[in-house]
């Protein structure tokens, strides 16, 4: 059954083009690291290794041995963009990769970003939708955690730890709590908690695995961090109700270190829900492989809530953009909580979900790059938002006012609009 299912997921159904990808951009950055003399070498890590090939659920990660930030990122006026490419003129991998064609790929400037903020410091790229992030080596932990979780014995060669990742790390996508920069998890902490309830629990079924993982996570003693590892000394996590998780390397490193009481609740809503959707499965008299499709269906975020705050930066040039709108979502989460959930006590948290790019709700010609964040808002007791209309719009007002305060700059501005699921589809 394992193996039928395996084939019917079609968990290995972009293997070649994913490998061809991944072969095509190794050759880039070897020939940049020749044309420039660099010696540093560079580990490659990702989902894949434990047997997961398609190209919406694969992100590979390529991280440097040392931490030069310029030899990678380049200076901060260093932008990839048509018509200004020229200003990419250092020698740093980011130019390099603007300036690079992609034999046999569709690769645009599009494709090329990069985070250089105080929370991030990496190169994404998305080649045919293939998303590859490059990082320096105080994230070498990532390859180091995946080398050890894939040599466990409970985990090695087994098909249905391969089955649960790709099932989880698919839920986590449809819940929208998979982003880490928004403060959720990522497919390596994803994969820790898994290997950690099939240690626990090696001998149960596919179904019963997933909610073992559900319920044991809903359960869980937020003062224990979650690990593979265990320590001569528990470590208590003093920020309690946050999950905290541990990778096994030495040093240990927090895995997803964004992760807050806020998200914490709505990774644990997400869970909630999906206990209900496998125990459904479990119940269902359906074929199991129809089940689980049904489970793996993607959810929009416009139908998780009934209300919405659209936050849009706008900025009057590309680099503009990347410095001000960067800082703009870096500082954003904490705000929410900071301005929002701590000063409105109708509000249970703020779902910061998506975010869209140069497609924001207002045209403004004087300021014509844009970013928007559509973040969802849950009220308590599924309070009558009408009532607090008010009180809501002043608080992001302030919100607003003080993010452009704190990271001042003339060529940018800042507007949310608050919506109704009525008003959203009028």
């Amino acid at each position: 059954m394992k193996n039928i299912l395996l084939d019917l997921l079609e968990i290995n159904k972009d293997k070649e083009i994913i490998k061809k990808a991944i072969e095509a951009l190794i050759k880039i950055i070897n020939k940049w690291k020749s044309k420039n003399g660099i010696k540093g070498k560079f580990k490659i890590s990702g989902i894949y290794e434990f047997g997961i090939w398609v190209i919406e659920d694969v992100e590979i990660n390529i991280v440097f041995n040392d931490h030069l930030v310029s030899k990678y990122f380049g200076s901060e006026k260093s932008i990839c963009e048509p018509l200004i490419s020229k200003n990419c003129k250092d020698n740093s991998l980011y130019c390099f990769l603007c300036k690079e064609q992609f034999k046999d790929f569709e690769f645009t400037f599009k494709h090329l970003q990069k985070h250089t903020n105080n929370t991030q410091k990496m190169i994404e790229l998305n080649i045919e939708g293939i998303k590859f992030t490059i990082e320096t080596n105080e994230n070498l932990y990532k390859h180091e955690t995946n080398n050890f979780i894939k040599e466990l014995p409970d985990i090695k060669n087994n098909n249905k730890f391969t089955i649960a990742l790709f099932i989880l790390n698919r839920w986590a996508k449809n819940n929208f709590v998979n982003q880490e920069r928004f403060g959720f998890l990522d497919q390596y902490s994803i994969s820790i908690m898994l290997a950690k309830i099939k240690i626990l629990y090696p001998n149960v079924s596919l179904v019963e695995l997933i909610e073992h993982f559900f319920l044991t996570y809903l359960e869980w003693n937020k003062s224990i961090p979650v690990q593979i590892k265990e320590n001569q000394k528990d470590k208590i996590n003093e920020n309690k109700g946050i999950f905290i998780v541990l990778s096994p390397t030495n040093p240990e490193q927090i895995l997803a270190k964004q992760i807050n009481k806020s998200t914490t609740k709505i990774i644990e809503k997400a869970m909630l829900d999906g206990l209900k959707e496998v125990g459904e499965i479990s119940q269902s008299s359906e074929e199991i492989t129809t089940s689980w499709k049904k489970f793996l269906e993607p959810k929009k975020f416009s139908e998780m809530y009934q209300h919405f705050v659209l936050i849009s930066c706008y900025a009057t040039n590309l680099l503009e953009k990347q410095n001000f709108c960067g800082f703009v979502e870096e500082k954003l989460p904490h705000k929410l909580i900071e301005n929002i959930e701590n000063k409105l006590d109708k509000i249970n948290y703020c779902h910061l979900g998506k975010k869209i790019v140069d497609l924001c709700p207002e045209i403004n010609e004087k300021m014509p790059f844009c970013s928007t964040w559509i973040i969802g808002i849950e009220l308590l007791n599924n309070e009558n938002i009408k009532n607090d209309k008010k009180d809501i719009e002043e608080r992001f007002e302030e919100l607003i006012e003080e993010l452009k305060l704190d990271g001042y700059n003339k060529f940018g501005e800042l507007k949310f609009m608050l919506l109704s699921f009525a008003e959203k589809n009028n």
